[in-house]
């Protein structure tokens, strides 16, 4: 294996990196004291940040070794340090790794840790070298292993009370991939069929902090502007996307034409992207108090003449089974917030508030993978 230390990655909506004392303030409010995080880990609670200052300085004391790999996981659009990712055990004779994870609770249900983990999986086999890599969790914590399942890795077996954690010997279950499986992630055991999302650009009631539901609101210049970038971003990651679909509204449509043009997928509407109707709320403040609240009432119709959470869940649900349905095929779904909250919630597990308040950016792209 060709050892390099623990080099940095960004991905789309991360950045990891080595730790530094500087991080022990946010490590230490996000991580190493909040027993629900800490509830399948091996690690101790931290009774004072002196205990996570003196871990971070053995940190970077490990750092000097090159077959050290240990990533903060530090969220792009915050700069704030929310998880860790590491591969903890490097077995030269098999050329295998062992990795692990976590993330604070306020993170959880968002794909985050999926998205590291393919990260740091990509660099193992891109620039270690390593032929297997493996992660174990405890089979009371299955979340943990729909991680492992989103990033690729397969489930071998259970080991029975193989492990110690803060619950005490536990049996634990193996998941692995391999170079070869990695290489080629359209063999059977690995099929991946994908998924992308994006969002529209500026509006015209975005810009002035309106609701624009069902109602057709223009792109601004600047909206115009972030279709053509994210046209470009598109093209550039390489996404080979069999057809675009796009919601039937002006603002959904500009921004998808100008991914079609730049990238030559074809483009075709869709009236199951069509933005949730909010009735009474349609052009009132985003951020109102009582729009807020009302986004947590799942069969609300907003004053009777909108749509409810559950009608738009029914509708954008079947066109993702549908997706889901054709493995050979790559979509791109154009459309707007309140549908992405509903994609998220299809692909991920959400408490009631999350969902309400789960929201991405104009022109965002969201990559999806469908089990």
């Amino acid at each position: 294996m060709n050892h390099c230390g623990t080099k940095e990655i960004t991905t789309e909506r991360l950045l990891l990196r080595r730790f530094t004392v500087a991080d022990a303030e946010q490590m230490y409010r996000n991580l190493n004291t909040d027993p629900e995080v800490n509830h399948f880990l091996t690690w101790e609670l931290h009774k004072s940040i002196e205990d996570t200052v003196a871990l971070l300085k053995d940190f970077e004391e490990r750092y000097k070794n090159p077959a050290r790999y240990c990533w903060a996981i530090v969220a792009r659009d915050t700069n704030e340090v929310i998880g860790t990712v590491a591969a903890p055990v490097v077995k030269e004779r098999t050329e295998t790794v062992e990795v692990t994870y976590a993330l604070g609770r306020a993170w959880w249900g968002k794909g985050i840790t999926a998205e590291a983990l393919r990260a740091v999986i990509a660099f193992l086999f891109r620039e270690v070298g390593v032929n297997r890599i493996e992660a174990a969790h405890d089979i009371n914590n299955p979340n943990s292993g729909k991680v492992m399942a989103k990033a690729g890795m397969r489930r071998e077996g259970i080991l029975r009370k193989a492990s110690r954690n803060n619950q005490g010997l536990i049996d634990i279950a193996i998941y692995a991939i391999l170079r070869d499986e990695w290489e080629a992630p359209r063999n059977a055991n690995c099929s991946r069929s994908k998924m992308y999302f994006v969002r529209h650009g500026e509006t015209v009631w975005n810009s002035e902090n309106k609701i624009c539901g069902a109602t057709d609101s223009p792109l601004t210049e600047k909206g115009r502007e972030q279709a053509r970038e994210v046209a470009e971003k598109v093209r550039e990651m390489g996404i080979r996307a069999d057809c675009i679909l796009y919601s039937p509204l002006s603002r959904a449509r500009d921004t998808a034409m100008c991914i079609a043009e730049v990238t030559g997928i074809p483009a075709r509407e869709e009236p199951r992207l069509f933005e949730q109707n909010f009735g009474k709320y349609e052009s009132t403040a985003r951020d109102g108090a009582e729009f807020r609240e009302s986004k947590k009432q799942f069969a609300s119709r907003y004053g009777g003449h909108g749509e409810s959470m559950l009608h738009l869940a029914q509708r954008v649900y079947n066109l993702l089974d549908e997706l889901k349905a054709q493995p050979d095929k790559t979509y791109i779904l154009v459309a707007h917030n309140g549908i992405a909250r509903v994609v998220q919630s299809y692909f991920f597990e959400m408490t009631n508030d999350e969902y309400a308040a789960f929201g991405i950016r104009n022109c965002e792209v969201r990559e999806f993978e469908f089990e």
